[in-house]
């Protein structure tokens, strides 16, 4: 539990160093909008270019934290 609750504290302070952008697409994520909603909220061409603007803000995400001291060491405990 205390793993989890540590991990989910390096999510939070990666995630506000998204660009506004990604962190908007995954607060309609989060909030279980479908791609199509998302992609008119966002100004997207469609559902298919929304999916791939959440692929990569969550590439970028992952590679945030993966530069997070935090996270290298919560890794290495597993």
């Amino acid at each position: 539990d205390l793993l989890n609750r540590e991990m989910d504290k390096i999510y939070r302070d990666n995630f506000v160093k998204l660009n506004s952008f990604c962190q908007q697409l995954f607060r309609l994520v989060f909030l279980g909008k479908k791609m199509e909603e998302i992609a008119k909220t966002l100004i997207l061409k469609n559902k298919h270019t929304a999916r791939n603007r959440k692929y990569r803000c969550s590439q970028e995400l992952i590679q945030l934290m993966k530069k997070d001291s935090r996270y290298r060491e919560l890794k290495n405990l597993d």
